[in-house]
């Protein structure tokens, strides 16, 4: 589930956390709309309604996610770990 998850947060615009409590390695071939990762656009209501396909003949990454791996991808408010840089300077010569 690691990498998937490494894989999704590379993907899409905002951060995925796992919370499947799967462990172990997994085979798969996930087939989505390249243009359904922008999630503000293509996410499903935070209702859980289930996400619609693209127009394009392959599935959301969202229903992709749902239908070929039995897993919900669904937005929802979490906290996250931020670093933040309040200033950065060049080193001055000793």
């Amino acid at each position: 589930m690691d990498q998937i998850i490494n894989y999704l947060n590379k993907l899409m615009d905002l951060p995925v956390i796992d919370k499947t409590g799967l462990s172990g390695r997994y085979s798969f071939k996930l087939r989505f709309a390249p243009e359904s990762v922008h999630p503000l656009s293509e996410a499903p209501p935070m209702d859980g309604a289930t996400p619609q396909p693209i127009v394009t003949g392959n599935p959301s990454i969202f229903l992709a996610i749902q239908e070929q791996l039995g897993l919900n991808l669904r937005m929802a408010k979490e906290g996250v770990e931020v670093l933040v840089i309040d200033s950065a300077r060049r080193p001055t010569e000793n």
